[in-house]
């Protein structure tokens, strides 16, 4: 839970973060082939869980402020 404009920039940028790193990981997905692709679909539908958990966050944070 954000309490305050800190911790909102901070998870804004982990946020941004996590967005550019599912699309590196989409885009470099194909090269990785020692890596069974149930693994690398699990791997990739855990960070989209964590961007969605930090968007959440940020739009309630957002919610609450005038």
């Amino acid at each position: 839970m954000i309490t305050n404009e800190r911790q909102y920039r901070i998870t804004r940028r982990k946020a941004a973060d996590f967005a550019s790193a599912i699309k590196e990981f989409e885009a470099k997905s194909s090269e990785r082939t020692n890596v069974h692709p149930r693994l690398r679909r699990a791997e990739l539908e855990a960070m989209k869980s964590q961007l969605a958990d930090l968007r959440e966050e940020l739009e309630a944070y957002e919610s609450c402020t005038p």
